[in-house]
């Protein structure tokens, strides 16, 4: 296939020998790059590790920002949008072509067998009654993920990774994926940059990926690529503290944005509103069992903070200027 594509990384230039093994990948493929665009974070250093045919650009610190500037200064007709700690097969990229060349997909991803949640009794509860990550129990077969009436998700935890199959799915890790540079322009991720007010982006991946799918693109995700995130990222109370303010904070704003404002059905918004009551309530009432058996009196104040902070936002002038996420608006 005589397919060009930019290979678009966002990082801080930090991840060494994981980054390097990300190149020796990009390297590897049966079909190369046009272009390897590295798109760091302003004030820090270029990687010392590289194969020569880089090109890079600086960008204010942030996932929103990196990401959709790499979709801006990409000069291939497609982009591979890649994390800095992979490794991978060299067919990969062709495997991924293949669904968009064949008109089944427009966004295409490999699905990470240990990014694939794996349900116990007490996570499945605690999912269900929060409507937050729920396993699909019904109409599951080729699909991946989807996103539910409280602003949350379901997924199938069935993957079958023994032959390559097609899922489709309305969000994913943004850890790799490829789509038309064209397209990635044309979802203006950059109005989402309100996800950088807070010092933890999450769910950054869910955003970008349901607002692709709210504009009419279709995802797919494929199974049996061999792929690795290298993530060594830890974690500590004060991570902890930042990730349960922001996901209660955006939770609240990615629901209004994107389930309920886009829709003018007004049974339907009822109904989402209800769902979305439910799980402010049920969520903020177990994060303060939980944590207060475990002490953990920080969380449920910074869980609050988040939801108090989420629906003030709402009514913020910036964000009732952002475009209502529908396709004719883009």
């Amino acid at each position: 296939m005589n397919l060009e594509y930019s290979a678009v990384i966002r990082t801080l230039g930090l991840a060494g020998e994981k980054y390097m093994r990300l190149l020796k990948s990009l390297d590897s493929q049966t079909i190369k790059p046009k272009e390897i665009l590295v798109v760091l974070a302003e004030g820090y250093d270029l990687p010392p590790e590289r194969l020569g045919y880089e090109r890079y650009v600086y960008s204010k610190k942030g996932i929103v920002s990196q990401r959709s500037l790499g979709a801006i200064e990409a000069k291939s007709e497609y982009c591979l949008f890649l994390d800095d700690d992979l490794e991978f097969e060299s067919t990969m990229v062709e495997r991924l072509f293949r669904p968009i060349v064949e008109k089944k997909a427009d966004v295409t991803f490999p699905i990470i067998p240990e990014m694939v949640p794996k349900t116990t009794l007490s996570t499945f509860l605690m999912c269900v009654l929060t409507s937050s990550a729920v396993p699909m129990i019904i109409n599951k077969k080729g699909h991946y993920t989807r996103i539910n009436m409280a602003g949350g998700w379901s997924y199938n935890e069935h993957i079958d990774f023994s032959k390559e199959l097609l899922y489709e799915a309305q969000t994913a890790p943004g850890t790799c994926y490829l789509v038309k540079t064209e397209i990635a322009r044309k979802i203006k991720f950059e109005e989402e940059r309100w996800l950088e007010l807070t010092s933890y982006s999450l769910p950054d991946d869910q955003i970008n990926f349901y607002k692709y799918y709210k504009l009419g693109y279709k995802i797919v995700g494929m199974s049996n690529i061999h792929i690795l995130h290298l993530d060594g990222g830890g974690s500590s109370y004060e991570r902890t503290q930042k990730a349960v303010y922001a996901l209660a904070k955006h939770h609240i704003i990615f629901w209004h944005r994107f389930v309920y404002k886009p829709n003018c059905n007004l049974l339907f918004r009822l109904i989402s509103v209800i769902c979305f009551i439910y799980w402010l309530i049920i969520s903020s009432l177990l994060g303060i069992i939980t944590n207060t058996l475990l002490l953990r009196f920080k969380l449920i104040a910074k869980h609050l903070k988040g939801e108090l902070d989420g629906i003030k936002y709402l009514f913020n002038k910036d964000y009732k200027q952002l475009s209502i996420v529908r396709k004719e608006n883009y």
